[in-house]
């Protein structure tokens, strides 16, 4: 199904909007929602698809994801998150236990990941022993 270019723009552009420096705007979502819907059928799928892929991208994007290999209290979470907010704009914060990880934590933001767990230490030297 070919997108109409003026769509894209328009969806981009609606996109762009949809945020602001803390987060979603959700009252903006709300009406590019609304507006989209009153579009011929084939076009309101087109556009609805395309808000929703655009937000969730940009979500993804300013979400710091935490996995730890122990639990992780409020004032960790805020620690680390200070620590990568120096050079991410970050909107949410979700954390996960893995004990599989042996100690430390990977935290990954968007397509950047940063691995300080022990298996991520042993995986890296038994890589250099390897090559």
């Amino acid at each position: 199904m070919k997108v109409n270019r003026t769509l894209q723009k328009l969806i981009n552009k609606a996109v762009q909007n949809s945020f602001n420096d803390s987060g979603v705007k959700s009252e903006v979502v709300k009406k590019y929602i609304t507006a989209f819907k009153k579009l011929n059928l084939s076009e309101s799928i087109q556009a609805l698809t395309l808000y929703s892929r655009g937000l969730k991208r940009i979500l993804e994007e300013h979400t710091l994801f935490i996995e730890s290999a122990g639990e992780m209290t409020k004032q960790q979470l805020d620690g680390v998150k200070s620590l990568f907010s120096k050079n991410y704009k970050l909107y949410t914060i979700n954390s996960q236990f893995n004990p599989s990880l042996l100690g430390g934590l990977k935290v990954k933001i968007g397509d950047s990941i940063f691995d300080y767990s022990i298996k991520g230490k042993i995986k890296q030297v038994k890589e250099v022993i390897a090559g």
